[in-house]
């Protein structure tokens, strides 16, 4: 049984060595609730340290960009999370981040 449309899309890999969708429609923010987003770390304000790319950034403005709220959620240990991270102009303020003894 189908439940979506996107039920039957492929994993492809990814030139960085993950999985990801194979359909277009996986950026369309009309199929997403929430968004995990990774980091090394995290501050207070809900910002973050990537990985160094900007690839999350990139892909969370697009996202941001549409009609529908899309929750970024930031998971992580508390040895993650410090008072201050530097921010740069392209970064994206995430809605929460969750570790295993508390959320902001």
């Amino acid at each position: 049984m189908k439940i979506n449309k996107y039920e039957e899309n492929e994993l492809v890999l990814h030139k960085f060595g993950y999985y990801e969708s194979s359909s277009s429609d996986f950026y369309n923010e009309n199929i997403l609730d929430i968004v995990i987003v990774p980091a090394v770390v995290f501050d207070l304000e809900k910002n973050r340290i990537g990985f160094g790319g900007g690839y999350y950034d990139t892909f969370l403005k697009k996202i941001r960009g549409g009609n529908k709220k899309v929750l970024f959620i930031g998971i992580c240990y508390d040895f993650q999370i410090i008072e201050k991270v530097p921010t740069e102009e392209h970064d994206v303020v995430l809605d929460f981040v969750v570790s295993e003894n508390r959320i902001f």
